[in-house]
């Protein structure tokens, strides 16, 4: 399971270690632990916030094992500037299964911050690297009893949201609109946290107000976000992509140059981009994009093998992959356009526009129906 740190991460955690080194461990925790020099504050900080990360990375870490358990697909996990997020590409099949991947996440969080009190509670508080270690156990302890209330809030996609729509797709049966409703709840909760932040950046508490409206936005953005994954995954899914794809297919061959490539292929065709043909088949994709990379009085010299995308192998898509794996794989390598292949064989090209075409009419009809 790839863990990946996006680059925001480092941001929250400088601010981190800076906050625990000047307010945290000089005011709260054990007395020893206050009177210690600021040089040793900093190695704390530090310390601290790697170890808040290593808990919030252990929470998601419950939640994707638990959703491996019940054959969930799981991408990977990313720590980035508001915590960390477990990368779930499929629904849960039943609010049965919904409810455990939440309650892991939170089993482990209450985990950690029993460990950090009974290791407290059993800790003398002697001399300075003790006092250091009991000062790091309190706010390991204390945040993580923080993040467990935080997360308790009931709106998607907080684990809270997440066990009211389990619950709410146990009574009514309906996956859609249970996330409708748990969205519509962390929507509200999201413009709930923006006013507090405005109002505490008008009380002169500016930092904390700035983070409420921070979290706010996310909150907000991430469960509308959500709903509308869920619609796509369930207009695509099951859809095989050699329903969409088009199956007159003009492929350009390797060894032409891009000059002949516009006048003889773009041009003429008026296609964005085309498949390379060579000896052994699909060779390449080549656009409008890697066109314009070149410059225009090189194009009689270079040929279309040499600037034509070689991934198309890799992201070229078998017949029988349904619609909303084709878009993922298609954000994946952020591409417009896949070659579609049957034993090996070209056989169709599928382009995004043809995948929303057919999402946005499948959640027309499906909302009338449901409607």
């Amino acid at each position: 399971m790839p863990i990946y740190i996006h680059w925001t991460w480092f941001i929250i955690f400088a601010l981190i270690t800076w906050s625990l080194q000047s307010a945290w461990f000089p005011e709260h925790g054990p007395k020893a632990s206050q009177l210690l020099s600021p040089g040793i504050h900093w190695l704390m900080g530090a310390a601290g916030a790697l170890l808040l990360f290593a808990s919030v990375l252990l929470h998601e870490l419950g939640h994707s094992f638990l959703a491996r358990h019940h054959h969930i697909p799981v991408r990977g996990i990313t720590l980035f500037l508001f915590g960390g997020v477990s990368e779930i590409s499929e629904e849960p099949a039943s609010p049965r299964a919904e409810a455990e991947v939440t309650v892991a996440g939170w089993v482990v969080t209450a985990s950690i911050a029993l460990v950090c009190f009974l290791g407290l509670a059993a800790l003398p508080q002697t001399g300075r690297l003790l006092a250091a270690v009991a000062g790091i156990l309190y706010y390991l302890m204390s945040i993580n009893l923080m993040l467990l209330g935080f997360n308790a809030i009931p709106g998607f996609p907080l684990d809270g949201g997440r066990l009211l729509r389990a619950l709410l797709w146990w009574r009514t049966g309906n996956l859609r609109r249970a996330t409708y409703a748990a969205s519509s709840v962390g929507t509200a909760v999201g413009i709930a946290f923006i006013a507090m932040g405005v109002l505490s950046v008008l009380l002169q508490q500016v930092v904390g107000g700035v983070w409420l409206v921070l979290i706010g936005i996310f909150l907000r953005g991430a469960a509308r976000a959500n709903y509308q994954q869920l619609l796509i995954r369930r207009a695509l899914e099951g859809v095989p992509i050699s329903e969409l794809m088009a199956t007159e297919v003009v492929c350009i061959p390797a060894e032409v140059t891009l000059e002949q490539a516009v006048n003889e292929w773009f041009f003429r065709y008026r296609y964005d981009g085309f498949p390379i043909c060579g000896p052994d088949g699909l060779a390449g994709m080549l656009t409008l994009d890697q066109v314009r990379t070149v410059e225009r009085s090189r194009w009689p010299q270079t040929t279309v093998a040499q600037t034509m995308d070689q991934r198309a192998r890799e992201y070229a898509s078998p017949a029988d992959m349904d619609a909303m794996h084709v878009l993922a794989r298609m954000s994946q390598y952020d591409v417009g356009r896949i070659p579609v292949v049957d034993g090996g064989q070209l056989v169709g090209i599928v382009t995004r526009r043809d995948i929303l075409k057919l999402l946005r009419l499948k959640t027309d009809l499906e909302g009338l129906r449901e409607d």
